[in-house]
């Protein structure tokens, strides 16, 4: 039958052969075993990634929470700016009004002033000349009419 170098050949053969596989099984099962442990890790690693956007998620939305309230209180403070404006145009006008107003009545208070000094002095002129009707002196009572008769007509006065 068979010869015993054949037999022998065909041992070794099975023997190598049978060392060869499970050797190319042991490191296929060793490298499956890696592989398994490196997808349990990159799992890992997604989940705490997740978790870690679910957070910054949180935290962005918060942020645009505080913008928009932010932005809202820009809006109203803004609006409440531009009414001070507004009253602040209109209290200038008002003031300048006045202003204007306090410089005619003034003007006017100056005008009447001047008047009254000068029918002040037309006054006392008409005084002095009664005083000197009162004592018999005509003459010096004709003087000082004569002497203020212009003073009273530039107070509005006719003597």
């Amino acid at each position: 039958m068979w010869s015993r170098p054949v037999l022998v050949a065909a041992l070794v053969a099975a023997v190598v052969g049978t060392a060869v596989g499970a050797r190319a099984w042991f490191d296929t099962r060793d490298e499956m075993d890696r592989t398994a442990a490196a997808v349990r890790d990159t799992r890992s690693d997604l989940t705490t990634v997740r978790s870690d956007l679910a957070g910054a998620i949180a935290d962005l939305e918060e942020q645009r929470a505080a913008l928009h309230a932010g932005l809202a209180t820009l809006d109203a403070r803004e609006g409440e700016r531009d009414a001070a404006e507004g009253a602040l145009a209109t209290a200038k006008n008002r003031l300048a009004e006045l202003r204007a107003e306090l410089d005619a009545a003034t003007a006017d208070l100056a005008e009447r002033e001047g008047l009254l000094q000068v029918l002040d002095r037309c006054v006392r002129g008409v005084v002095e000349g009664l005083n000197q009707a009162a004592v018999g002196d005509i003459a010096g009572l004709d003087a000082t009419l004569v002497g203020v008769e212009d003073t009273c007509a530039s107070a509005g006065s006719i003597l």
